[in-house]
């Protein structure tokens, strides 16, 4: 994250609540949207739903974070 996001963690409580809400959001409609395509009774799908559901937490949701809010 520090050599290809370089996101800043600290922001005002508000900015904070929003971030927390829309990556939850997000993660759970990841998890929850996928499992009919992906389910998790075939253990490799199961993975890669929620391998999916990591990469969101991890590198896509700092990177729309941002391009949403910018350097603050």
């Amino acid at each position: 994250e520090n050599k290809f996001i370089q996101y800043p963690t600290k922001a005002p409580i508000g900015r904070q609540i929003m971030k927390a809400i829309l990556g939850l959001v997000v993660f759970f409609a990841v998890i929850v949207g996928l499992s009919s395509l992906l389910p998790s009774a075939t253990s490799i799908l199961g993975y890669l739903r929620y391998g999916l559901g990591g990469l969101w937490v991890t590198f896509l949701a700092p990177a729309v974070f941002k391009r949403i809010w910018g350097q603050t």
